[in-house]
C-alpha cells in the first residue's frame, strides 16, 4: 500500500499531520475567559482534542464518517461530537470564537454554486462563526482561489497563509488560512489581490515564542443547540433529561397526527407499470393491512442513498492500469410497519419494496383506487357532437383519440397546463386543432389560439385546423404569424363568429434584431513622462497615453469589471460579450438594435416595423388576448437558458390554458422535464424555484447522480513508480427514474400510444448488436485513447477544457471510420483573455486501408442481403454526415456489395418541402435501401416502406433515437418492424450506447412501458438500480386485476375497416440540426466529469442543417375531385348529418380602436 492511498480517507478526507499542531497551537494566546472550538469535519479529532486543550476551549466535533464519528465521540462525549454532514448540522449561528476547517479536497456535489467543495464547505460554516472569530482553513494552495479570496476580501479584517514544511504527499503545498472576521482594512478588491499574493508566496509554518493572535470573549448565549439533523435515541434521551426538550413546540409537533397525504388526481387511470411507482412513491401512507403478526399500519418515505455499482478492487501493485470506482445515488423507498403491539419494522430497498406490494398487491390497489381518482372517466358525449364529425382527409377520429381530446378537455377545466404525451403517428395535430375547436364556446369575443410549431409545420397546422373546422361546420380564420405586422393584423381582424387561430414558427417566436453595447466613451490623456523632460530608459511609445473609458449613461460612473479579484476598466470586447449592467447604478448597458430591419441606403426611416420576439410582443402589446396557447414538439423547449425555453414560458404566463404535444416528453434524466415541469406544474414552482438550486433539488429528488473515482498510476521525478493517486470527479446526473417522479407528473400528463389507438399492429423489434474490431483497429484505438485521455487530463488540470470537443470526435468517429487517417491537433488560447491561438500536435490517428471491408460494415453488408432477400426494404442511419461524411462509402459497399441492392443517400441540403416526393419518387424508382442522418426523420418523414432500420452510428439524444427507431411502426404498417443498433465493443461508442440504454430504461418506467428489449438490454446489472422496480412494474402492468389505461382505450374502441378510420400524420421534425450537436458533447462533458452550459440561441451554430419533412409512405392511386365548399355547410358523408351545438357565442365586444403602442427599447434581466 503506497504512501498516498493509506494515508487517504474515504471522501476526500486527509488528516491533519499531526507533527505542525504545536506551531499551530502556537499561534493563539490560550483563551482566558473560555469559548467554544468547532470542528466541523472532524476525522477522528485528534486535531481538534491538541488545539482545544491548548487553546483552553470547549471542543466541538461533527464528522459524516461512522466510524471516525466514534472515535470523536469516545474522546468528546455525546452531546459534543454528532455523526452527521456538515450542511445538516444544527448549531447555533454565531456561538464559536474559534472553527477550524479541514474540509474534503474534492470536487463540491452536483447544483452547488462552488465547484470546489473546500469552498463550499467554508461557506457554508461562516455562519457559526462569533463576530470578531477566527477560521482557520487548512486546504491546498491551489485552492485559494480568486473566488475564494474575493469571498474571505469581503468578511475578513485580516487574513494570513502560513505554508506547512515539506510538500504533503510529496507534491502539495499545504498551508493554513488564517482569517479573522471583521470589517475589510481597504478595498476589497485590493485586499483579495493581497489574499492572493500571499497565497502564492506563503509564510512557513513555525513555532511562534510569542503568539501572534487572541481569541475574542465569548458571546452569551440563552440556549446552546448541537444536534445532527438525525436523531439517535441516545441524543434524545439526554436532550429530554438535561434541556427538558420535550416541553418544546418541536417536540409537541411530533405527536401531532400526520397532514394528510395530498390527493393526485390524474388526467386518466394510469398504466399498470405507471402504477407501480405510483405505488413506492408512498402514495399508501396510513393504509393498514393484514401481516403474519396482524394488522399494521403503512408508512413510506423516500431518500437518496449512494451505492457502489461498479469496481472497488484496486490493484496497488499493477502500475500499467487505471482503477475506477462509481457510485452512484438515487432515491430509496423505505417502508414501516407499525402493528398493534406497537412493534416497528423498517424494510428498505428495491428487493423489500417488490415483495410487499407483490404480498399485498390488492389492498394496496384498492386503496390507490379510493385515493387516487382520475379527473376522466371515459365519457366524451358532452363533445360527441364535434368529435364525431371530425374529419382528416376524409377519416374519422378512432374512438382512442376522441379520448384523448375529451379528457385534455375535462383536464383544463381545473388545470391550467396539460402535456399530450403521443407516440409518433399517433396524430398530435389534429388532436391539437380539434381540442381547440372544442374549448372555443369557452373564449371570449376577442380571445385566440396561438400554436408554436417547428417553421416547417406551420402550414400543416394551418391546413389541418382548417381541415377541422370545416368537416364540423364552424368558422375559423388560420394565420401564419412570422412578424410583429402580422401580428397587428391578425388580432385586429374583426371576425365574429369564427374561431382565430395563429401559428407561429418557433425561431419567430424568440428572434430579435440582436443588440448593441449602450454605454458614453470618455477619452482620457495620461502623460507618461513630463513635458520637456527625456524620455525614460525603461518606457516606449509616444509621451501621451491616450485610452477611452466607458462610462454608464444612466448615473455616469465609469464601467469596471472584476479580473482575478481585482477591479479594472472594462472594455470595448468584454461590453460586447454579453448584455451587462452598471454595477454602481444597475442600469441597463446594451440596447436594441436595428439589425434586419435598419434604413436601406437613401432612406429616411425604416419601411417596417423591427424584429421583435413575437413571445415578448404578445405578451407586452396583447397580454389578454390568448386564451389557449399549444407548443407542438414541447420537448425541443426543455432548456432552461436558451431563446425558445424562454419563448415557451413567456407565452405560458400569457395564456390562460396551456397544451403541450410531444412524442418524447422524457430524455432519460430528471433534468430533461425541470424546464417543462416549472412551465406545466405549479408544484414544482413552489417546491423547486427557478435556477440551479432548483434544478439540483429536482435532480436530487427525481432522479440519480453518479460519481466516478478514479486510481491513476503516479511516478515521481525519477520515474519511479509510487502507488495509485484518487481522482474524484465531480457527481454528474446519471440516467434513472426516481418513483417520486411519476407522482409529480400524471395530474398533468395523458399518455398515448400506437397500441392503444385500438387496430393490431404489427410486431416492433429492437436489436443491440455487439460487435468485436479487428486487432489492429482495436490496437490503434487504445493507442490514441490512452494518448488523448493523458493529454485531456493534463488541460483540465490547468483549467482548459478546449480539447474535449476534439477528443470526443476522434474516439467517436475513427472506430466507424478508420480508413481515415488524421493528426489530432489541439487549438489552444495562449490565455483565457486572449483571441491568439496555437495549435499543438497531440497524435497521429492512422488511416487503415480503404479498401478493406471493416466488422461493421461487413455485418451491415450481411443484414442488408438477408432483409432483402425477404423482400424488406432497409434504412441506414448514420451520424457522420457533415465534414467527415462517410454516406458515400456505405453506399458503395452495399451497392457492390450486396446484388440487388439499390440505395439511395439522402442529403440535408434537399430542402424539407421537398423531401416526400423525394422519397417516393425515389421508391417508385426502385430503390430499396435508403441512406441518411437519424435526425432528418427523427420527426416528420415516415419511413413504411423501410420496415428494418440500422443506427450504423447511435445518436447521443434519447429524443432523436426514440423517434427516429419508430419511422417505420406505423398504423399503416403491415410488416413485422425491426430495429438494430451495432456498436464496437469496449469503445466509447459502446459506453455510449449502453448510456442511452440506461435513458431508455428510464423512460419506458415512466411511460408505464413495460416491454423489454431495445438498448436497455445493454444495462445488464448496471441499470441504474431501477431492474427491481422494473420488474414490480411489468408485473402489475400484466395483472389481469388492475385495469389501467391500455384497458380503458380497447374496451371504449371501436374496431372499424383500416381502409375507413385510416390514421396517420407527419410528425413534426427538428427545424435545424449540427452534426453530433449538444448532445454529443454534454455525453463526453458529464463523461470526463464536466459541466455543460448552454449559451443563448442568440449565439449562432456554425453550420445550420437541413430541415425535415413530410412523409414517405407507398404509393396511393390519386382520385381528383372538383366541389365548392362553403365554410359553414356540413361535410359530405353517407351517414346520417349530426346535430352541430348550438355554441353559446358571445357578441363582440366593442372595442375602441388604439393606435399601435410604441415599442421601446427594454432591458431585460
Amino acid at each position: 500500500m503506497s504512501p498516498r492511498l493509506s494515508s487517504l480517507e474515504k471522501g476526500g478526507y486527509y488528516a491533519f499531520p499531526r507533527e505542525h499542531l504545536p506551531a499551530i497551537a502556537s499561534q493563539f494566546e490560550p483563551a482566558l475567559h473560555g469559548g467554544k472550538l468547532l470542528d466541523p469535519c472532524a476525522g477522528e479529532g485528534e486535531a481538534l482534542q491538541h488545539l482545544a486543550e491548548a487553546w483552553k476551549l470547549q471542543p466541538y466535533a461533527n464528522e459524516l464518517d461512522t466510524d471516525r464519528a466514534a472515535a470523536c465521540q469516545a474522546l468528546f462525549g455525546l452531546t459534543q461530537a454528532v455523526q452527521g454532514d456538515l450542511y445538516t448540522l444544527r448549531a447555533s449561528l454565531g456561538s464559536f470564537p474559534a472553527i477550524w476547517l479541514n474540509p474534503p479536497y474534492t470536487w463540491e456535489m452536483t447544483g452547488s454554486d462552488d465547484k470546489r467543495r473546500e469552498l463550499a464547505m467554508l461557506k457554508h460554516s461562516w455562519k457559526w462563526l462569533q463576530a470578531g472569530g477566527w477560521m482557520l482553513w487548512t486546504v491546498y494552495g491551489h485552492h485559494v482561489t480568486p473566488d475564494a479570496a474575493a469571498w474571505l476580501a469581503k468578511r475578513c479584517q485580516l487574513v494570513d497563509v502560513w505554508r506547512l514544511p515539506g510538500l504533503h504527499l510529496g507534491e502539495y503545498v499545504h498551508v493554513v488560512v488564517v482569517a479573522h472576521e471583521g470589517a475589510p482594512p481597504n478595498e476589497p478588491a485590493q485586499f483579495a489581490q493581497r489574499i492572493l499574493q500571499d497565497a502564492a508566496t506563503p509564510r512557513e509554518l513555525t513555532m511562534q515564542d510569542t503568539p501572534l493572535y487572541t481569541f475574542p470573549q465569548p458571546r452569551t448565549i440563552r440556549r446552546f443547540v448541537f444536534a445532527p439533523q438525525v436523531m439517535t435515541p441516545q441524543l434524545a434521551l439526554q436532550a429530554v433529561q438535561t434541556d427538558g426538550a420535550q416541553f418544546g413546540a418541536s417536540f409537541q409537533r411530533l405527536l401531532e397526527p400526520p397532514p394528510p397525504v395530498e390527493t393526485v388526481r390524474p388526467v386518466v387511470r394510469p398504466r399498470g407499470g405507471q402504477l407501480a411507482l405510483v405505488l413506492a412513491a408512498g402514495l399508501f401512507n396510513g393504509i393498514v393491512v393484514q401481516t403474519e403478526e396482524g394488522r399494521a399500519a403503512v408508512r413510506s418515505t423516500v431518500e437518496p442513498v449512494e451505492q457502489l455499482v461498479d469496481g472497488g478492487d484496486i490493484d496497488e501493485s499493477d502500475e500499467t492500469t487505471t482503477d475506477r470506482e462509481v457510485y452512484r445515488t438515487r432515491p430509496q423507498v423505505t417502508i414501516t410497519l407499525l402493528n398493534e403491539q406497537g412493534e416497528v419494522t423498517d424494510m428498505s430497498g428495491d428487493a423489500a419494496l417488490v415483495d410487499f406490494i407483490g404480498r399485498h398487491k390488492a389492498a394496496l390497489l384498492d386503496y390507490l383506487g379510493d385515493h387516487f381518482t382520475p379527473l376522466y372517466d371515459f365519457d366524451y358525449g358532452q363533445l360527441a357532437p364535434i368529435l364525431d364529425r371530425v374529419r382528416i382527409k376524409g377519416n374519422r377520429l378512432y374512438e382512442t383519440q376522441k379520448h384523448v381530446i375529451a379528457s385534455t378537455y375535462t383536464a383544463l377545466q381545473q388545470r391550467k397546463g396539460v402535456i399530450i404525451v403521443g407516440e409518433p403517428g399517433v396524430g398530435k395535430t389534429a388532436l391539437g386543432a380539434a381540442l381547440a375547436l372544442a374549448l372555443r364556446p369557452q373564449m371570449k369575443a376577442d380571445q385566440v389560439v396561438l400554436v408554436m410549431s417547428p417553421p416547417h409545420l406551420t402550414g400543416k397546422w394551418q391546413r389541418e385546423v382548417e381541415m377541422v373546422a370545416r368537416s364540423v361546420g364552424a368558422r375559423v380564420h388560420a394565420k401564419v404569424l412570422k412578424n410583429v405586422d402580422d401580428v397587428r393584423a391578425f388580432m385586429d381582424a374583426n371576425l365574429p363568429m369564427t374561431l382565430k387561430v395563429g401559428i407561429i414558427p418557433r425561431e419567430m417566436a424568440k428572434l430579435g434584431e440582436g443588440w448593441e453595447p449602450a454605454v458614453q466613451w470618455r477619452t482620457v490623456r495620461t502623460a507618461r513622462w513630463a513635458h520637456g523632460e527625456p524620455r525614460p530608459e525603461n518606457l516606449t511609445g509616444e509621451r501621451i497615453l491616450t485610452t477611452q473609458v466607458p462610462l454608464c449613461p444612466n448615473c455616469g460612473a465609469t464601467i469596471t469589471r472584476n479580473k482575478n479579484g481585482e477591479a479594472i476598466i472594462a472594455d470595448e470586447k468584454w461590453l460586447g460579450r454579453a448584455p451587462q449592467k452598471c454595477p454602481s447604478c444597475g442600469g441597463a448597458l446594451w440596447q436594441f438594435t436595428r439589425t434586419f430591419s435598419a434604413p436601406k441606403p437613401g432612406e429616411k426611416y425604416p419601411k417596417r416595423n423591427p424584429r421583435m420576439p413575437l413571445a415578448d410582443y404578445i405578451a407586452t402589446v396583447f397580454p389578454d388576448r390568448v386564451y389557449l396557447f399549444m407548443a407542438d414538439e414541447v420537448h425541443e423547449l426543455k432548456s432552461t437558458s436558451t431563446d425558445q425555453g424562454a419563448a415557451l414560458m413567456t407565452f405560458a404566463q400569457t395564456a390562460e390554458k396551456v397544451v403541450g404535444l410531444t412524442g418524447t416528453l422524457y430524455g432519460g434524466t430528471a433534468s430533461s422535464l425541470y424546464g417543462l415541469e416549472f412551465v406545466f406544474n405549479p408544484r414544482v414552482r413552489v417546491n423547486y424555484p427557478w435556477g440551479v438550486k432548483g434544478q439540483a433539488g429536482w435532480v436530487r429528488d427525481m432522479g440519480a447522480l453518479e460519481r466516478i473515482v478514479e486510481y491513476r498510476p503516479e511516478y515521481d521525478k525519477g520515474g519511479h513508480y509510487t502507488g495509485k493517486r484518487r481522482v474524484e470527479h465531480k457527481p454528474k446526473e446519471a440516467p434513472g427514474c426516481s418513483p417520486l417522479l411519476v407522482r409529480e407528473i400524471i395530474d398533468h400528463t395523458v399518455f398515448v400510444g400506437l397500441q392503444d389507438i385500438g387496430r393490431d399492429m404489427p410486431e416492433f423489434e429492437e436489436i443491440p448488436v455487439p460487435i468485436p474490431m479487428d486487432a489492429d483497429m482495436a490496437l490503434h484505438y487504445q493507442r490514441a485513447k490512452d494518448r488523448l485521455s493523458t493529454y485531456l487530463f493534463q488541460c483540465r488540470m490547468e483549467g482548459d477544457a478546449s480539447f474535449l470537443g476534439r477528443y470526443l470526435q476522434t474516439l467517436l468517429a475513427w472506430p466507424t471510420a478508420p480508413f481515415r487517417g488524421e493528426k489530432v491537433i489541439h487549438k489552444r488560447r495562449f490565455d483565457r483573455e486572449s483571441d491568439e491561438f496555437i495549435e499543438i500536435p497531440v497524435h497521429d490517428m492512422p488511416g487503415l486501408a480503404e479498401d478493406r471491408l471493416y466488422p461493421k460494415e461487413a455485418w451491415l453488408v450481411e443484414l442488408v442481403r438477408d432483409e432483402l432477400a425477404q423482400g424488406r426494404n432497409v434504412g441506414v442511419f448514420l451520424r457522420q454526415t457533415g465534414t467527415r461524411d462517410i454516406q458515400p462509402r456505405i453506399e458503395r459497399i452495399i451497392r457492390e456489395h450486396v446484388p440487388g441492392a439499390r440505395p439511395y443517400v439522402l442529403k440535408g441540403s434537399v430542402a424539407p418541402e421537398r423531401r416526400e416526393s423525394l422519397v417516393q419518387q425515389q421508391l417508385d424508382m426502385g430503390i430499396n435501401v435508403l441512406v441518411c442522418n437519424p435526425r432528418l426523420v427523427q420527426t416528420g418523414l415516415d419511413l413504411v416502406a423501410f420496415p428494418t432500420l440500422v443506427f450504423l452510428e447511435p445518436d447521443y439524444s434519447l429524443f432523436v433515437m426514440g423517434q427516429a427507431s419508430r419511422r417505420a411502426w406505423r398504423i399503416i404498417q403491415d410488416q413485422p418492424c425491426k430495429t438494430y443498433y451495432p456498436h464496437y465493443i469496449d469503445t466509447m461508442e459502446h459506453q455510449a450506447t449502453e448510456l442511452i440504454g440506461r435513458k431508455q430504461q428510464a423512460a419506458n418506467l415512466l411511460y408505464g412501458d413495460t416491454s423489454a428489449g431495445g438498448l436497455s438490454e445493454l444495462t445488464g446489472a448496471n441499470g441504474g438500480g431501477g431492474d427491481l422496480l422494473a420488474e414490480l412494474a411489468k408485473a402489475i402492468d400484466q395483472d389481469d386485476n388492475v385495469t389501467d389505461l391500455r384497458d380503458l382505450f380497447a374496451r371504449h374502441a371501436q374496431q372499424a375497416d383500416p381502409t375507413d378510420s385510416a390514421w396517420f400524420v407527419a410528425e413534426g421534425e427538428p427545424a435545424h440540426t449540427v452534426e453530433g450537436e449538444d448532445d454529443l458533447l454534454r455525453f463526453g462533458v458529464e463523461e470526463l466529469g464536466g459541466v455543460m452550459v448552454e449559451m443563448p440561441e442568440s449565439i449562432g451554430r456554425d453550420t445550420p442543417q437541413p430541415i425535415l419533412s413530410p412523409t414517405a409512405l407507398p404509393p396511393r392511386k390519386k382520385v381528383r375531385r372538383r366541389r365548392k365548399v362553403a365554410m359553414l355547410d356540413a361535410p359530405e358523408t353517407d351517414e346520417a348529418p349530426i346535430q352541430v351545438p348550438d355554441w353559446p357565442m358571445r357578441q363582440p365586444e366593442h372595442v375602441p380602436l388604439q393606435e399601435a403602442p410604441e415599442v421601446r427599447q427594454l432591458a431585460l434581466f
